[in-house]
């Protein structure tokens, strides 16, 4: 869609919504929807449809919300719970599909994953979506935005930061690369994650990091390094199979499919894989 229709479809959106006005209360959500039904030959569905488009692509600054509401949001995150009121309201009154899949998104950024933390209604994939936000450079954005806790995905977006720690962590340890370095990437989450009152994420981001300070390691301590490396979820106690060597401690370094044993040695808790094995 070319920059000038975009500008036309929103100068339309102003002229009709602006007069009504917005005062932050179910009174707007209920005010705009009844001035888009009264337009005819449909209009009011395709304005509607417009106005949550223009927010899922970035466009609905808060600059734009003021020319809608008449006056500038007290916080730009009053702008995303305004749409997710309003998103409500127009499933409700038929004017937008009761929710959104954004099939083939491509690289989630961190606007859009903001965006989409406020919106129940909307996904990123039909299915494990949550793939689309385990990154690095998305870890600060996704705390960030679970700070406010109005947020209606916060525990998601906590769980995501999570779940991706501890993947990125198990995959270090299988393959034997860089895992020191990436649990204490880990650990560097934990200060964001307390700070935004996350404290059993924060607690276990700094486990992470503390299984790459070297020292003595005890059969707790072993066991504790294989819970905390389990891919996907912390696995249970029984399926670690660990067991004493001589100098150290041997157990399964656990995902759903294929395990491999990790080596962890008692004096300086150093990890290293040994063998891969196909679960029946």
């Amino acid at each position: 869609m070319s920059r000038a229709r975009q500008r036309a479809e929103f100068a339309r959106l102003v002229e009709v919504l602006s007069s009504v006005g917005w005062h932050d209360d179910e009174r707007s959500v209920v005010a705009w929807v009844e001035r888009l039904r009264e337009l005819p030959d449909g209009e009011g569905l395709q304005l509607a449809r417009r106005l949550l488009r223009a927010y899922r692509h970035g466009a609905l600054s808060p600059e734009r919300w003021a020319e809608l509401a008449g006056e500038p949001p007290r916080i730009a995150s009053d702008v995303d719970d305004a749409v997710r009121r309003l998103w409500d309201a127009f499933a409700a009154a038929g004017f937008v599909q009761p929710y959104r899949t954004e099939e083939n998104c491509g690289r989630v950024r961190a606007g859009l994953a903001r965006r989409w933390a406020w919106q129940p209604r909307w996904y990123l994939m039909s299915q494990d979506e949550d793939l689309l936000l385990m990154s690095d450079e998305l870890v600060p954005t996704l705390l960030a935005t679970a700070a406010e806790r109005r947020v209606p995905k916060r525990q998601v977006l906590v769980d995501i930061v999570a779940h991706h720690a501890r993947d990125s962590c198990w995959q270090a340890a299988y393959h034997g690369e860089g895992l020191e370095a990436r649990l204490r990437r880990a650990a560097g989450w934990a200060p964001q994650a307390r700070e935004i009152g996350a404290p059993e994420l924060a607690a276990y981001l700094e486990r992470l990091g503390g299984h790459a300070v070297a020292g003595p390691v005890d059969r707790e301590g072993a066991e504790q390094r294989l819970l905390d490396l389990g891919r996907c979820v912390e696995p249970p106690r029984s399926a670690l199979c660990l067991r004493a060597v001589e100098g150290g401690w041997e157990g399964w370094l656990v995902n759903s499919a294929l395990n491999r044993r990790l080596r962890i040695d008692a004096a300086t808790g150093r990890m290293t894989p040994i063998e891969a094995k196909r679960r029946r």
